[in-house]
C-alpha cells in the first residue's frame, strides 16, 4: 500500500534509546499507511541488532537502511543523500534515534492539518526537553516570550504566516512534517551544503516558503541532555558562524523577503558566537535590542546589557578571571 507519510529516522550508537524511539512511531494511530525509513550509520554498539529485531516485527512499516561504513564521519549529508530520495509518502516526518514522540495521534493530527490547509507546506508543534533518562527539564521548544497578533502564548495555534512562524524561533526536528514535493525542491537548491546540521537549513527554507501550521501542544520529546550528544561534541563558535552563513544564503535565495524577521534566527546564532568569544559587542545597537530583552536567561540578559553600558568593567572582570586561572 502506498504510504501517506514517510517517517525518516537516523540512528548511530543509540542502543539505549532506539527502542523508545521506534515504539513511539510504530504505535501511531492513523487512517492511512505510513513507512519508517531508518538509516543505521554503522553503529559500534547494539543499535543494528535492535533495528533488525524491529524490522522483522514490523516488515510492513520499517525499511532499514544499513551501512557498512559510517557516512556521517565522512561529512556526508546523510538525510539529503541517502534517506530523503527514498521517501514515497506525500508527507515527510522526522525523528532521530535518541528522541521520541509522545502523542499516538501526532501523524494523524499533522496530516489532517496539512490536508485542510493546502497553502501550508510545513507543520510543527511544541517539543518537550528531557534528559538522558527521560527526566523532564521543565523546558520546551520553541522558546517564545511575548505575544503574536495580540494572542497570548498558550492560545497560539493554527495557520501562521512566514513572519509569525519565524518569530517562534527554533523548532526541533521531531516536530517537522513537510510536503514531499517541496522537500524535493529544497534538495535541488543544494542550500544545505556547508551546514554542519540538517535541521536548521530545512527550518529556514520551509518557514519562508509560505504559511505553516503550528500546534501549541507537545507531541514529542528531544533528549537534549544525553551523554555524547551533538551539542557536547561541537564547537559553538564554528557552528554559529556556519549557521549565520546559511541564513544569509537562504535569505538571498528568497530575495530578502523576510530579512527583518530572520534576525530572530540570526540573533540565536550570534549568541553562540559571542558567548564563545567572551564578548557581546556584536549585539550592540537597536537591531538586537528587542531580542536581548526577550532572553529567558536573566543573568545572560543582564551581562549583555552591562557590557554594552560599561564595556571597560567587563574587560576588567575578564582580565581578573584570566589571572585567576593562571
Amino acid at each position: 500500500m502506498q504510504p501517506k507519510v514517510s517517517v525518516c529516522c537516523t540512528t548511530y550508537n543509540h542502543e539505549r534509546y532506539l527502542k523508545r524511539c521506534l515504539d513511539s512511531i510504530v504505535c501511531q494511530k492513523t487512517n492511512f499507511a505510513f513507512e519508517l525509513l531508518v538509516f543505521e550509520d554503522c553503529s559500534k554498539d547494539g543499535t543494528r541488532k535492535i533495528l533488525e529485531e524491529y524490522a522483522s516485527k514490523y516488515p510492513d512499516i520499517i525499511i532499514p537502511l544499513y551501512q557498512e561504513e559510517n557516512r556521517y564521519s565522512k561529512d556526508i549529508h546523510v538525510c539529503e543523500n541517502f534517506v530523503f530520495p527514498l521517501v514515497r509518502g506525500e508527507y515527510v516526518a522526522l525523528c532521530e534515534g535518541d528522541d521520541y514522540w509522545t502523542d499516538e495521534y501526532k501523524l494523524q493530527k499533522q496530516v489532517d492539518a496539512l490536508d485542510r490547509n493546502p497553502q501550508c507546506n510545513f507543520c510543527t508543534h511544541r517539543v518537550e526537553l528531557v534528559g538522558d533518562k527521560e527526566e523532564s527539564l521543565n523546558d520546551s521548544l520553541p522558546r517564545i516570550n511575548g505575544k503574536l497578533k495580540g494572542r497570548k502564548i498558550g492560545e497560539w495555534g493554527g495557520v501562521l504566516s512566514p513572519e509569525e512562524t519565524i518569530s517562534l524561533g527554533y523548532m526541533h526536528t521531531t516536530s517537522y512534517m513537510m510536503r514531499t514535493a517541496m522537500l524535493k525542491k529544497y534538495l535541488s537548491t543544494q542550500l544545505y551544503k556547508g551546514a554542519d546540521v540538517f535541521d536548521v537549513p530545512i527550518l529556514n527554507y520551509f518557514v519562508q516558503l509560505g504559511d505553516s501550521y503550528y500546534f501549541d501542544q507537545p507531541m514529542s520529546c528531544y533528549r537534549c541532555a544525553r551523554i555524547g550528544n551533538w551539542t557536547q561534541n561541537h564547537n559553538a563558535h564554528t557552528h554559529g558562524e556556519s549557521m549565520l552563513d546559511l541564513i544569509e544564503r537562504i535569505d538571498q535565495y528568497f530575495e530578502r523577503k523576510w530579512t527583518v524577521a530572520l534576525d530572530k534566527y540570526r540573533f540565536e546564532e550570534k549568541i553562540l558566537v559571542c558567548f564563545a568569544n567572551g564578548s557581546f559587542s556584536e549585539l550592540k545597537g537597536k537591531r538586537w535590542k528587542k531580542y536581548i530583552n526577550q532572553l529567558t536567561n536573566k543573568k545572560l540578559r543582564i551581562k549583555i546589557k552591562l557590557e554594552h553600558a560599561f564595556p571597560w568593567l567587563i574587560k576588567l572582570v575578564n582580565k581578573i578571571k584570566g589571572k585567576g586561572k593562571k
